[in-house]
């Protein structure tokens, strides 16, 4: 695990499509994302990307998404990054509560730099030991 810094936040797919979409939950994760350094998983970069395609997005909304993703620093599944999700994946299984793909990447991403999970899915993520998740219930 690399040292944790307070200042490192995780995000989720969720707090990002609130903010593009102006709902009103997006005031719920706005003082996280000014106030952090934004990490994003590799794979929540390629779920927005998707998700844009499929509701036809134009460019313009893409742009704003974009833009969005850009403040934030993409991490790609690093070897540390990659044996997380497999001990991850493997300990959830064995505790017979499975996670999404998708989460976790997202979890992995956090485990190894030692910071929190910013995202509205929180009994997603609230069974996996040591993982913190934000906002506060």
């Amino acid at each position: 695990m690399i040292a944790p810094d307070p200042r490192l936040l995780v995000v989720d797919a969720n707090p990002i499509i609130y903010q593009l979409n102006q709902h009103t939950l997006a005031s719920r994760f706005t003082p996280f994302l000014l106030d952090a350094t934004l990490l994003i998983s590799f794979q929540t970069v390629a779920e927005l990307r998707l998700m844009a395609l499929r509701r036809n997005w134009g460019n313009q909304r893409r742009r704003e998404m974009e833009g969005m993703l850009e403040r934030m620093y993409v991490v790609s599944p690093t070897e540390e990054v990659l044996n997380a999700w497999v001990d991850l994946c493997h300990r959830q299984e064995r505790a017979g509560s499975r996670i999404g793909v998708a989460d976790a990447w997202v979890a992995a991403t956090a485990l190894v730099y030692g910071c929190p999970v910013l995202t509205n899915d929180r009994g997603d993520f609230a069974r996996i030991e040591g993982l913190e998740v934000l906002p506060p219930a």
